[in-house]
């Protein structure tokens, strides 16, 4: 019987009920093989003659538990030859001033937003200690950026590491691939590959993404051609207060956009001038690339991105896009490319 681990421990042996004395019971003993959930009974009757069979099915495991939502999002059923075994990607990013950790449905598109993410200063590798606990058996791990890598890679003894000067994938025109920041290079590999809704309504994109740099970076028929890199917006404004005597460092991140970050607004004290200066300089700053790169790459599209972009409201630029996860969904797509 197919599918039945039966072992007759006795046959035969009389037994009497209250309600079939005289009759004879058959019974079969079934001894239930190690690891193997409690028996489902099925009984049949022919006539006085009872026989009871076990059928045991097996136990289900911890790891073949089907998907559930947990504390760290529902996860999808990855086909690897375990049908129970579901899958993350986790992306790592340490950056100048953050460390960002990113997890990913592993069978998602790369246009798919991450599940969850969480940030710690890029400073304090402690979180990565509770971090760790979230990963689960068969994820992918990746660790990369552009800050210090090593107190935060420590922690993750399986994962990919993509360091800083380490070869990529990415078909580029600069002269030295090897000096591209890898978050430049996250950037352009997402939007070459598809990675947000929009992506595909433009042959060429400026990707903008203001951080504590802002990096400016050109993809067009599938290449990345270069870009440029200047001052973020708080270190432009710290750079005036510490290299002056006199000149304070005002709060500009209250509001999104700010006021002040366009070129119609004059600042009438000093703390509006400097915030005309660092978030309208910024903003000039790129409408004025993107309007020069238009007279060479006509229908060039803007993807913004970066966690001080919304400060920014850019009128002059149309059409524009923003994703603040661009460059996280950038790793994941790489973290594919270099598993596959």
């Amino acid at each position: 019987m197919h599918g039945v681990w039966a072992r007759i421990g006795s046959l035969g042996h009389p037994a009497t009920s209250p309600r079939c004395a005289g009759q004879v019971r058959r019974v079969v003993h079934a001894r239930r093989p190690c690891g193997y959930a409690p028996a489902i009974l099925c009984h049949r009757q022919h006539r006085a003659l009872h026989a009871r069979v076990a059928l045991l099915q097996p136990r289900t495991q911890s790891r073949q538990r089907g998907p559930s939502p947990g504390p760290h999002g529902g996860r999808r059923t990855a086909h690897h030859g375990n049908a129970g075994l579901v899958v993350k990607h986790w992306i790592l990013e340490i950056g100048n001033t953050r460390a960002k950790w990113a997890c990913f449905d592993a069978q998602a598109e790369l246009s798919a937003s991450p599940v969850e993410v969480h940030s710690a200063p890029a400073s304090d590798a402690r979180a990565a200690s509770t971090w760790r606990d979230a990963v689960g058996p068969g994820d992918k791990v990746m660790v990369t950026g552009s800050g210090e890598l090593n107190p935060w890679a420590s922690a993750f003894t399986e994962a990919l590491v993509l360091r800083p000067g380490d070869p990529t994938p990415l078909p580029t025109k600069v002269t030295a691939p090897e000096g591209l920041g890898l978050d430049r290079v996250a950037n352009a590999w997402a939007v070459l590959h598809h990675g947000f809704a929009d992506a595909t309504c433009h042959k060429a994109w400026l990707i903008v993404d203001v951080g504590t740099c802002i990096t400016m970076d050109v993809v067009h028929r599938g290449k990345h051609l270069g870009g440029s890199i200047s001052p973020g917006i708080d270190m432009r404004m710290r750079a005036m207060a510490e290299g002056t005597a006199r000149l304070p460092q005002p709060e500009w991140r209250a509001s999104q956009p700010h006021p002040l970050s366009q070129t119609a607004h004059i600042g009438r004290n000093t703390e509006e001038a400097l915030l005309r200066g660092g978030l309208g300089g910024a903003a000039a700053e790129i409408e004025g690339t993107w309007a020069s790169l238009t007279q060479e790459i006509p229908n060039l599209g803007v993807v913004l991105t970066g966690g001080d972009a919304p400060r920014l409201e850019l009128r002059s630029i149309l059409p524009k896009f923003a994703d603040a996860h661009l460059t996280l969904k950038g790793f994941h797509g790489l973290l594919n490319h270099l598993h596959a």
